[in-house]
């Protein structure tokens, strides 16, 4: 008897929910805190720096557009 197509498509649903939930539980499981903080930079960077910016108000005000990425 071989199984019919509504079954094989909820194995496999399943085998993906189970794919993605092992890992996402693994990780929630082994998380390590870390040490960032907000606050003023005092020391000159030893490596390479990347600063990231989510958005701004200046005085109150958004800009009425958001900034895009663009590519160099």
């Amino acid at each position: 008897m071989t199984p019919s197509r509504r079954t094989l498509a909820r194995v496999a649903a399943a085998a993906l929910v189970v794919a993605l939930l092992v890992p996402a539980g693994v990780a929630a499981l082994t998380h390590e805190p870390v040490e960032f903080k907000p606050g003023t930079v005092t020391e000159r960077a030893g490596g390479d720096t990347v600063v990231g910016i989510q958005g701004f108000h200046f005085r109150g005000s958004a800009p009425r557009r958001s900034p895009r990425a663009c590519s160099p």
